[in-house]
């Protein structure tokens, strides 16, 4: 996915000519902070709510950041998402290769697109596994994942960034029982620091004992 397809049919550019009241109004309805300035095809400017706030008698021009940072329209979905991070903004304007202004991508749209797109809004339980990054290895994870039958649908690696160098692996899987891979992951010494619940309290002795034998069997 690309940055043309991003973007947004609800949010529009401000002109030089529109007042920091109106500006603010926009923003208001828009539920956005930053809006970029636009004449001619050209960005020109990007203004910030705060700014505004601050300014609302100014003139337009006179409060604008004259270096607008803005993408070009085939820009990658993962390359949208790390400028709008690095550059803290709300929204970001999407530009051709002749830099002419094409439209506006939301960070808030973006963060639902991740969500609706990916793996992480499917059910299925979650284990967060924690140890030293020396010693990750997905591939093995995998192999423990698989051997019990599941798959694994999202994993991220969070550093700790401690004196240990260790990292926190949050595994998110397409199954809910998790029972059998936390029994095998405790067998290879992994270190569990979170998963979501496998037996409920109303479990019968026979689904304990099933539990039992498959680790002992694994």
């Amino acid at each position: 996915m690309f940055a043309y397809q991003l973007i947004s049919n609800e949010i529009f550019a401000l002109k030089p000519s529109d007042s920091a009241a109106n500006a603010l109004v926009f923003m208001e309805d828009w539920q956005v902070k930053d809006l970029p300035i636009v004449q001619n095809l050209k960005v020109v400017g990007i203004v910030n709510e705060q700014i505004l706030l601050n300014n609302e008698n100014e003139n337009m021009v006179n409060v604008l950041n004259p270096t607008p940072i803005y993408c070009f329209e085939n820009t990658h979905f993962y390359d949208v998402l790390k400028i709008i991070f690095n550059s803290n903004l709300s929204t970001i304007p999407v530009v051709d290769s002749e830099q002419n202004f094409k439209g506006i991508i939301a960070a808030k749209d973006l963060a639902k697109l991740l969500y609706q797109n990916s793996s992480l809004n499917q059910d299925g339980g979650i284990i967060v596994l924690q140890m030293n990054a020396h010693n990750y290895s997905l591939a093995e994870i995998a192999r423990i994942t698989e051997v019990n039958n599941a798959k694994i649908l999202y994993a991220h690696v969070f550093p700790l960034a401690d004196e240990n160098n260790n990292v926190q692996v949050s595994l998110k899987y397409n199954i809910i029982d998790l029972k059998y891979i936390i029994a095998t992951f405790e067998r290879f010494n992994y270190q569990i620091i979170f998963s979501t619940p496998n037996l409920n309290e109303d479990d019968s002795t026979n689904k304990k004992f099933d539990w039992l034998m498959k680790y002992l069997n694994t």
